[in-house]
């Protein structure tokens, strides 16, 4: 059956920085949200780092305007943590209307799996418990699969990457991403994995796993706006198409 996802990511409200427009973020995401309303997505999922975290009291407000615009934009909705995302999951969950870490649920006719990879680091931990969980979750499906996490699992290398090429290379992958990968390909049911964290529009397939980087909502531009980026994601049993929208587009299909 079709399934239609919207995916945003990388919200990273706070402060502005080499890389980022943080400051744009709630005009940024407000505007993808109006947009996304009008794919009507099956469901949305915002895959983290929803802050740049500074102190809790700042980070607390924060979320407070990020988790009103989603919850206004009426949209089906799933989150994830990041990174940045520091505040305890349950304060998090309480003000989203939902959970961030792990779990999976189906819409659809499709299995949608959320893997949380936060463990403090930068770029996440695939716990043996984690991975253990994976395994147990996709067994038990017979359904095809789509696999959420805010950091990628595709291990590839990020020449000209310009967050994550030199300053961040040993962080764009979580730990134990290999294995997750052998366990995602021995199930035969992986069709797509779905990631943000390194701030650029990719695709990498192994293995028979097309793995989707999304950029973040309020990357800098060459003239210093944000991109503006959000993504959807169209899924049929014998077709697939991703594209990228706001000020760097990018389309994929196979």
């Amino acid at each position: 059956m079709p399934l239609r996802l919207g995916i945003v990511t990388d919200v990273h409200f706070g402060p502005d920085s080499p890389t980022v427009v943080g400051s744009a973020a709630p005009e940024a995401l407000r505007r993808c949200l109006d947009d996304l309303r009008g794919w009507a997505p099956d469901l949305l999922v915002d895959l983290g780092d929803r802050l740049t975290d500074e102190t809790p009291e700042i980070d607390l407000q924060r979320l407070r305007t990020i988790a009103s615009a989603f919850g206004a934009s009426g949209l089906r909705r799933e989150h994830l943590r990041g990174n940045h995302d520091l505040l305890p999951p349950a304060v998090q969950e309480e003000l989203l209307g939902g959970p961030v870490t792990d779990r999976s649920l189906d819409v659809g006719g499709w299995h949608l799996v959320f893997l949380d990879t936060h463990d403090g680091s930068i770029g996440g931990t695939l716990s043996e418990e984690r991975l253990a969980w994976l395994a147990a979750d996709l067994a038990a499906t017979s359904l095809p699969t789509v696999v959420f996490s805010h950091p990628p699992l595709d291990g590839q290398p990020l020449i000209g990457n310009a967050s994550f090429e030199v300053a961040y290379a040993a962080h764009a992958h979580p730990a134990g991403h290999e294995r997750a990968r052998r366990i995602m390909a021995a199930s035969g049911r992986v069709r797509v994995a779905v990631n943000g964290h390194t701030h650029w529009n990719r695709v990498v397939e192994e293995a028979g796993v097309r793995h989707l980087t999304v950029q973040s909502l309020v990357a800098r531009t060459a003239d210093g706006g944000a991109t503006g980026s959000y993504a959807i994601v169209d899924l049929d049993e014998g077709s697939f198409r991703f594209r990228v929208f706001g000020r760097e587009p990018f389309e994929h299909v196979g």
